[in-house]
């Protein structure tokens, strides 16, 4: 048994191990761990997957990596419902985010503007016109794209003809949120790097003149 104990790796040290691994694109480490225990690609420390880890730390390799294992890119954590690409998004890490994305990750309206996809969500509205307004979770698209700081996303939806005057689920219009975004201590600015902070802070204070003043981009009243 004392043999046993000292060349066997526990599960747990083993899911605890990889996901480290993950966070910090280790990848010689995350690949001899997923080639003892193919499983692990399912394993969810803390909640949520070895890819949301390596997500939400930009480690493409290890993402990447953990893809050609079978890692489910749409699996979800379970506090939030959020898929990795969420997680990358949180951090900013947007070439993450764009890599998940092109591996497949679902993506509704209003992610898509969250994420800064604009591509897809002008797909999804040339299919169907009325995913400009679609709206599952905290708000339609352009309430994302103004809680994110995504200024593309704005000004494509804006021109599309977007409601300006459409609410949060908290009861924010696109502009009052982008309004109190453009602080560094706005209570809705999520819980990331001062450095993403920093960008969502910046871009919202472009986007709220814009929603309040420039030309052809007036809220409605």
């Amino acid at each position: 048994m004392l043999a046993w104990a000292q060349t066997t790796r526990s599960p747990m040290s083993a899911i605890h191990d990889a996901c480290r691994a993950a966070r910090e694109g280790d990848l010689v480490t995350l690949r001899k761990l997923l080639n003892a225990d193919a499983a692990l690609v399912s394993a969810r420390p803390e909640g949520a997957t070895l890819l949301h880890f390596a997500a939400l730390h930009g480690q493409l390799a290890a993402i990447e990596l953990l893809l050609e294992a079978g890692t489910d890119v749409n699996a979800v954590d379970d506090e939030y419902g959020a898929p990795a690409a969420g997680w990358a998004n949180e951090t900013g890490e947007d070439e993450a985010l764009r890599l998940l994305a092109r591996r497949g990750t679902r993506a509704s309206p209003a992610q898509a503007a969250a994420w800064g996809l604009l591509d897809e969500l002008k797909r999804q509205i040339a299919e169907d016109p009325a995913a400009i307004e679609h709206n599952v979770g905290y708000g339609p698209p352009l309430v994302e794209a103004a809680l994110w700081g995504r200024e593309e996303i704005v000004d494509f939806l804006v021109e599309a003809g977007a409601d300006r005057s459409s609410r949060s689920a908290d009861g924010f219009t696109p502009y009052e949120l982008a309004v109190r975004q453009s602080t560094l201590d706005a209570p809705h600015t999520p819980i990331v790097s001062p450095a993403r902070r920093r960008v969502i802070v910046e871009a919202c204070g472009r986007i709220a003149k814009k929603l309040a003043g420039t030309p052809g981009l007036l809220p409605q009243s």
